[in-house]
């Protein structure tokens, strides 16, 4: 014969606490309000601190080699003469590209710079000699 299992009542289980949700809704405009009006406070940032109060004096300055290397960063370049140039995809072989930015890097330039070059001196000849013919 089993046994039976004894079973709690209702009243004999432990009571668990009920998680309470802190569900806030605010609309987009409320939110950006509130924000507006009770300012994020990190311990590194107080009202009176200003730009001109911040000790940069252990952080070693950059070298030339350093700063050579830098590129900049943002909503992409300015565009080269009067035009933006036009982003494209190309497939090249492995070796070939290896040389290319070695051969980049050896001028202080971008590989797609080099690229762009090596295209532009390719037509230009090619157009001149064309009209010359």
């Amino acid at each position: 014969m089993k046994k039976k299992r004894h079973v709690l009542s209702q009243q004999e289980k432990p009571q668990q606490k009920k998680k309470k949700s802190t569900i806030v809704k605010k609309t987009i405009e409320e939110a950006k309000e509130w924000l507006l009006q009770h300012p994020l406070k990190t311990p590194l940032h107080d009202d009176n601190d200003s730009d001109d109060n911040i000790d940069f004096s252990d952080i070693p300055e950059l070298t030339d080699a350093q700063l050579k290397k830098m590129k900049r960063v943002g909503p992409g370049r300015p565009p080269f003469g009067d035009k933006a140039r036009k982003l494209i995809s190309i497939k090249l072989d492995e070796s070939l590209l290896e040389n290319l930015k070695h051969e980049a890097e050896q001028h202080g330039k971008g590989y797609q710079s080099l690229i762009h070059e090596i295209l532009q001196n390719h037509f230009t000849k090619f157009t001149k000699k064309r009209a010359s013919s």
